[in-house]
């Protein structure tokens, strides 16, 4: 994905943190899909939302992605969203 990150099982697997642009324009294609439950080790997470293009409604989908994301994590780590 373009100005968007995708993560996928084995990369960045020892990361505590991460901060990574998330596109929701370029992220509704793909279920606005982040990875972030590939990060066993990971403890907080900041998303930044580009809401170029989006629509409102999109933009919330997305944030309640993200959040369900982290939930799914083993390690429930923090997360930002901006």
């Amino acid at each position: 994905m373009q100005d968007s990150l995708c993560l996928r099982l084995g990369q960045y697997r020892g990361s505590r943190s991460l901060a990574s642009p998330f596109s929701v324009s370029i992220a509704k294609g793909h279920d606005f899909y982040l990875g972030i439950m590939h990060l066993p080790s990971l403890k907080y997470a900041q998303a930044i939302v580009c809401k170029e293009g989006a629509t409102p409604c999109e933009t919330k989908a997305a944030a309640e992605s993200i959040q369900k994301e982290a939930i799914a994590n083993p390690n429930h780590p923090k997360v930002a969203i901006e």
